[in-house]
């Protein structure tokens, strides 16, 4: 009985996915399913007509017959069009040909009570047809006719209800409830639509702050960077003018000592000489020495790896030692040095830092 019922719900999947395809938009996906859902339906419900008539036991005239059967070959000829891709083939059997068979019984004088399934065929074309100019067709041509079949009067030498009444009440019912669930299935189908669209909204709108976010923080990586580089072309350029500064006055005492050892190496120099000549490059030394010292401290403040140890200085002090080490520089130069300082001046600051200023 399981193995029975999984069989009938693989077929019934099988039937209404007729005609879907991978690549198809998920709307169309879903709209042709109902479509074929409801050729489903409708295919029972014919089914369903014929167990009817043969358990009446009752004559009944051909043309009842052919109320009956007519479902049956149009839902098979509709669903094996849409099976083969010819979707508006199958739209255009679908509502052009059940309002013809419906209007040809009642022509024929037979009423057997489906006079209801006309406004079936105007409700779902609006849903199922894309075109507005298939929608305006399809209205006409049902309209008319219903108007041919229900609203022209005529005399009917068969009524379903003198012979059964349950079974013309029936198919008034069938209508009816044709037509309650193919508007639930529409509703159904409009409110996952917009679920579908509320949720790709909120998606996209996610996105959206995301992207903003993001944009964000590359505007401030940006800034970042430009600042930066600002910074790196500043550095770049104090250490192009620190080094043309200290390449100047590097030279004066190196070229000092050279030619005192190319004098001492040449004997050209006696000894008293040699030790006029010795305290002031001593002291050129000195301030080479103090310079290197500084040099090498602002490299190392310029790697960050250099801790702030503040103490108590005596400025004046260190202004007296830094103005003893200029002073032959600026004789040379004859640029006279001199500090106003007439009492001591006190900080609490890094010394390192303080000597490299």
């Amino acid at each position: 009985m399981q193995t029975s019922g999984q069989a009938l719900i693989r077929q019934w999947k099988s039937l209404r996915s007729r005609g879907v395809t991978a690549g198809m938009d998920d709307y169309e996906r879903r709209k042709l399913i109902i479509f074929n859902q409801l050729n489903c339906i409708s295919m029972l419900a014919g089914l369903l007509l014929i167990g009817a008539g043969l358990i009446s036991h009752q004559h009944l005239p051909p043309l009842t017959w052919y109320v009956a059967l007519a479902p049956l070959l149009i839902c098979t000829l509709v669903l094996w069009l849409n099976q083969e891709g010819l979707y508006r083939n199958a739209r255009f059997v679908y509502f052009g040909l059940y309002p013809l068979v419906t209007c040809i019984v009642y022509l024929g004088k037979v009423n057997v009570g489906v006079g209801l399934f006309f406004l079936l065929y105007v409700v779902t074309s609006v849903f199922f047809l894309q075109r507005m100019v298939s929608m305006i067709f399809s209205f006409l041509w049902s309209s008319s006719c219903y108007l041919l079949a229900v609203v022209v009067p005529r005399e009917y030498y068969f009524q379903l209800s003198e012979i059964s009444y349950w079974v013309y009440a029936f198919n008034h019912i069938l209508a009816l409830g044709f037509i309650f669930y193919a508007l639930y299935l529409i509703k159904q189908e409009h409110l996952r639509y917009q679920f579908t669209l509320m949720m790709k909204g909120r998606e996209l709108h996610q996105q959206n702050l995301a992207i903003g976010k993001q944009k964000k923080e590359i505007a401030e990586k940006a800034a970042l960077l430009e600042q930066q580089t600002l910074e790196l072309t500043e550095l770049n350029q104090l250490k192009t003018k620190l080094f043309s500064v200290i390449a100047h006055d590097l030279k004066t005492p190196m070229y000092a000592l050279r030619n005192l050892f190319l004098n001492m190496q040449q004997a050209k120099l006696s000894a008293k000489e040699i030790r006029e000549l010795i305290p002031g490059i001593t002291n050129e030394m000195n301030y080479v020495t103090s310079l290197m010292e500084n040099l090498l401290l602002w490299a190392r403040s310029q790697m960050k790896q250099s801790a702030v140890q503040p103490e108590l200085l005596d400025l004046h002090h260190m202004i007296n030692d830094t103005l003893a080490l200029l002073r032959l520089q600026a004789d040379n130069k004859k640029i006279w040095l001199e500090a106003n300082l007439e009492q001591p001046v006190y900080c609490f600051a890094d010394k390192e830092m303080i000597s490299l200023v």
